[in-house]
């Protein structure tokens, strides 16, 4: 009985050993595994336990030999043989029982000793977790503070290191423009240099001719004494000439204003225009309605009218004496040169007035202004004002001084209007009373147009079937 249990005792460890090292599980791998594990179930190693037990004692049971009979053997088992057969497996059994209950309770044994050490050994793992843990704390802290710093640092050297590029950059952009102020300094420099040798070769050329010129203004002094003395006699000799201008144009406006007042002091003037287009259009009249036979005559042939039998047809004439009659093909020039004495006579101070006298529509305004645009149908005031101011300026030349005064006035129902004046109201002789006008100063003909410009704009105008604009006043 010790034989066949130490012999089934001895097969069971050895089975055990060999499903271990087949599993290549043994216990203590098990208990290791389940102690690397920070939270430890006794429950479920227990558990663990019992099941290995159990596969151990069914792999012996297994692994157990069996008694075979001999193949040799022919003859029949006896009773007895068999019923000790029978008490040998039994006694085996009961053996393997035994022994089985004993392994057990040492693997309960051994059970509690693990557990207990698996307690001891938990807690001790948590502790350890635990400090850990706590270091891990501790460091992951220090070193956040520590990355903070850092970060802090690399921040504080990313703006240093940005402001440097800055720096870098303007100190790049004001290097480029040093460069190119260098170059082209230098080429100005050589222009320069270029520009001061030709210089210096003209100063000497000048220094030459200054030299030239000192000899030569030696001589010149010697003439210049000569020219003084010639240009002192001169200058007594044009006093005299002056004073016999002055006695000769005293002398010649004395016969012009003889020859005026020859002619007559009120002079009437006739001047024929031609027709314009309405009236050629609606044209009743005969071809020879006005006839002018010379330069003092002019006459209006009426309409023909026949007598009441019809074989007699009559035509009235009328004929009218004047100083001077212009045909409708005398320019603005012929008209002129005829009151142009009058001119000359208002400069040596006598008073003048000429004016244009007509119905509507009779060419009053184009005899006295023209066309400002056209210089040969420039009316009598741009003509008179032209040869006045022609006249004074010859007179300056001989010491004379004028002063001329404009003012444009317009009687128009009894109203005298200032043409000049710059306010609305240009009325002057209001309450009874008349007012200055307004008067400026002009030196020159080309000083004047802007004030005539501003006269013709002020005047009052009117459209009537001869013309779009007529001019309803006297000036």
């Amino acid at each position: 009985m010790n034989s066949t249990s130490i012999s089934k005792s001895a097969n069971l460890n050895s089975n055990v050993n060999k499903t271990n090292k087949e599993n290549n599980k043994p216990i203590t791998s098990v208990t290791n595994k389940t102690l690397s594990y920070e939270n430890l179930d006794i429950d479920s190693v227990k558990q663990q336990m019992k099941n290995l037990y159990r596969q151990s004692l069914i792999l012996q049971e297994e692994n157990i030999p069996k008694n075979r009979t001999n193949s040799s053997e022919t003859t029949l088992p006896s009773f007895y043989e068999i019923k000790k057969n029978k008490m040998i497996k039994y006694n085996e059994t009961l053996d393997r029982k035994g022994k089985q209950k004993e392994i057990e309770l040492k693997y309960l044994n051994n059970l509690d000793e693990e557990v207990k050490r698996l307690k001891i050994l938990k807690n001790y793992l948590i502790e350890k977790r635990n400090n850990e843990i706590k270091l891990r704390n501790e460091f992951e802290e220090s070193e956040r503070n520590t990355m903070k710093a850092i970060n802090t640092s690399i921040e504080e050297k990313k703006t240093k290191f940005e402001n440097l590029i800055q720096n870098c950059q303007v100190i790049k952009s004001d290097l480029i423009k040093l460069e190119s102020e260098y170059t082209i300094n230098c080429q100005l420099c050589k222009k320069l240099n270029l520009k001061n040798k030709e210089e210096d070769e003209a100063i000497k050329d000048k220094e030459r001719y200054l030299e030239n010129e000192l000899k030569n203004l030696y001589n010149y002094k010697a003439e210049e004494l000569n020219i003084k003395n010639k240009n002192e006699e001169n200058v007594s000799r044009i006093k005299d000439l002056g004073i016999i201008h002055t006695n000769h144009y005293d002398y010649m406006s004395f016969l012009n204003n003889e020859f005026q007042e020859s002619k007559g002091n009120i002079r009437v003037f006739c001047r024929v225009r031609p027709k314009i287009e309405k009236e050629i259009k609606d044209d009743n009249t005969p071809s020879n309605y006005i006839e002018v036979p010379n330069s003092n005559t002019i006459i209006i042939n009426g309409l023909i009218q026949k007598s009441n039998i019809g074989k007699d047809a009559t035509q009235s004439k009328e004929t009218f004496h004047f100083d001077r009659v212009f045909k409708e093909t005398d320019t603005q020039e012929e008209v002129f040169k005829e009151i142009s004495q009058l001119v000359q006579s208002a400069l040596d101070g006598y008073k003048v007035c000429i004016f244009a006298y007509g119905q509507t529509g009779s060419g009053k305004t184009y005899t006295m202004e023209g066309d400002y645009n056209n210089s040969s149908s420039h009316g009598i005031i741009q003509r008179s004002s032209e040869k006045i101011f022609a006249t004074l300026k010859e007179l300056k030349t001989i010491g004379w001084v004028f002063k001329v005064e404009l003012s444009f006035l317009e009687v128009y129902l009894e109203n005298v209007r200032d043409l000049l004046s710059k306010s609305d109201d240009n009325v002057m002789n209001k309450n009874n009373k008349m007012e200055k006008p307004s008067t400026y100063i002009v030196n020159s003909y080309s000083e004047m147009l802007p004030y005539l410009d501003l006269a013709t704009d002020n005047r009052i105008v009117a459209e009537t079937k001869c013309n779009d604009i007529s001019s309803r006043s006297h000036r």
